[in-house]
């Protein structure tokens, strides 16, 4: 195990970076939310759409998690101008849109969605860990719930691309 020879002990310095990282990507949730219809709607494969069908009720269900742990945190989202989750989602947003090649769309979509879920999965696995070192148990079990999530929307889109590339394995 390396050791960096400190250790982040304060209560209210775990909690502000707690609230830090939920906030970034509570901020980049809602713009997923706001903006998954539109990348849907340039899909061309019924698996692709489905599939992001399921991605935005996992995201509702993320967010509405997150605002209960605002609530038992007494606090409430801000407003994130710095989200590197927010850039993927635009680029997953402003994919090459030409008509002639759907095959680069659709695979565009799918990568950056991926991308995108591994950011969940590391956000959410340090906000689990931090949530542990609190002793806020409950919300340690909302963030497992929120990471289990994301790595089934995770495996789903790698699955669809290993399918639509024609697993060669």
């Amino acid at each position: 195990m390396i050791s960096t020879g400190t250790q982040l002990t304060d209560h209210n310095e775990l909690k502000t970076l707690f609230l830090y990282y939920l906030n970034k990507i509570y901020d980049g949730k809602c713009y997923l939310k706001e903006n998954l219809g539109r990348v849907k709607a340039e899909t061309s494969l019924k698996v692709l759409e489905l599939a992001i069908d399921e991605l935005l009720g996992d995201v509702k269900s993320q967010l509405n998690r997150m605002d209960a742990v605002f609530a038992m945190l007494k606090s409430a989202p801000t407003k994130e101008f710095d989200a590197p989750m927010k850039t993927m989602i635009q680029n997953a947003c402003e994919y090459r849109n030409d008509p002639k090649i759907h095959v680069v769309n659709d695979m565009d979509i799918m990568l950056h969605l991926q991308l995108v879920e591994h950011v969940n999965l590391v956000s959410y696995r340090i906000l689990k860990k931090i949530a542990s070192i609190l002793e806020y148990t409950e919300i340690e079990q909302l963030m497992k719930e929120c990471f289990d999530e994301s790595k089934d929307d995770d495996k789903l889109f790698y699955a669809i691309a290993k399918e639509y590339l024609g697993d060669r394995t």
